[in-house]
């Protein structure tokens, strides 16, 4: 095992908890204690991780690690996942909650000042315990995290440790106002929002939405279900809101986090019909755009720019200081700000001939599909969901 400060470690207790019955030992201290980290994330709330685990993991076996201090306060927690990769069954260890939902800037939770302890105990249970799996893969980890460091002391003999570059996750800064954004902005941007937005404004019962009363939040989201698909599908591209799971793990979600305060969910109604919805969670001082989609028939007219132009705004007039964008580096989002983060991806690999063999294998085949998919007609992409998919 690689050199480490026993000093960090002092007498952190780490605990796997059964997640069916001992996670709820933690409520309400697990968000508690994400609201006094160093940087707290919608995505590693309890909420987030439950739902996802009913829903999109419950296949999966948990792994949640609860810390805690030498006077037994909770200090920190890990919630993991152990997935079985492709039909050589490669056990893959990774972030509960990620995958098809899309979270990000993931990380060990701890409370602020004891990020090095809490890190350092996590990463000694989990090589303790390295022959319960086969690859660990934590990815979208923030850039100034601790956590590659320390794995990287920990697993650095008997292991192939490899860290590469994560999505890219645009982000713009909520200092000052609207209309002080606006003039930073280019003159063309500047005219085409303000044109897109007069189109929109002067068609027959136009409005901008916000969804705070269930029956809205429901409306709202199986009018997203229907539009988001059918916009990636004319691309050539699938869409996770087709799935039924997917489906009933974001309804709860949203009926969640409304309960919560914590849902950001709007849309564009044009003569009494929803025509464009934006989806995304306000935690803490942050927004968090996750997904969007708006009715083809009336593409015309811009509802995706104009329904941003909306949100935006709105973030500025509710005094929150940023505007996530989340992963993927698409154009529009840039047309919006200049800035982002690089999150990072760390895989911890045991070094041994099975286990190098297998994950050779699972990759090969993951980037076979990858290559066909690029290749093949939209109409016969469904049929490569059969072919096993790699760690």
């Amino acid at each position: 095992m690689g050199h480490f400060n026993p000093l960090l470690a002092r007498n952190m207790q780490v605990r796997r908890l059964d997640f069916a019955s001992g996670f709820g030992d933690l409520i309400p201290a697990w968000d508690e204690l994400l609201g006094q980290a160093r940087r707290p994330n919608v995505f590693m709330t309890r909420g987030w991780l439950q739902h996802w685990s009913n829903h999109l993991g419950a296949a999966h076996d948990a792994w949640v690690l609860a810390v805690h201090d030498d006077e037994g306060r909770l200090a920190g927690a890990a919630a993991l996942v152990l997935i079985e990769r492709g039909y050589l069954g490669l056990r893959e260890l990774t972030f509960m909650g990620t995958g098809a939902a899309g979270a990000d800037h993931l990380d060990f939770i701890s409370s602020r000042g004891e990020e090095a302890a809490v890190t350092d105990a996590i990463c000694r249970y989990l090589r303790a315990h390295s022959d319960q799996w086969d690859v660990l893969r934590l990815t979208d980890l923030p850039r100034d995290s601790t956590t590659p460091l320390a794995l990287q002391r920990h697993f650095n003999d008997d292991f192939v440790h490899r860290q590469t570059a994560g999505a890219a996750c645009p982000y713009l800064p909520l200092a000052g106002s609207w209309q002080t954004y606006l003039e930073r902005q280019s003159r063309n941007f500047r005219q085409q929002t303000r044109s897109k937005r007069r189109q929109f404004e002067q068609l027959s019962h136009s409005r901008f939405v916000a969804c705070d009363k269930p029956a809205e939040v429901e409306r709202a989201m199986q009018c997203l279900f229907r539009f988001n698909p059918e916009r990636w599908n004319a691309r050539g591209d699938g869409s996770a809101f087709a799935d039924q799971k997917f489906q009933d793990f974001h309804l709860d979600i949203a009926g969640q986090f409304l309960s919560q305060g914590w849902l950001d969910l709007y849309y564009l109604e044009i003569e009494n019909q929803i025509a464009a919805v934006i989806y995304g969670f306000a935690y803490l001082n942050r927004i968090y755009f996750y997904n969007s989609g708006f009715d083809p028939r009336w593409s015309k007219y811009s509802l995706g720019r104009v329904l941003m132009a909306y949100h935006v705004q709105s973030a500025f007039e509710r005094g929150f200081d940023e505007y996530d964008f989340l992963r993927g580096n698409h154009s529009y989002k840039y047309a919006w700000t200049t800035t982002q983060r690089r999150n990072l991806d760390v895989m911890i690999l045991r070094r041994s001939p099975k286990t190098l063999a297998r994950y050779r294998v699972n990759r090969g085949l993951h980037l076979a599909r990858r290559t066909v998919k690029r290749h093949l007609p939209h109409i016969l992409r469904h049929g490569l969901k059969t072919v096993p998919s790699s760690a």
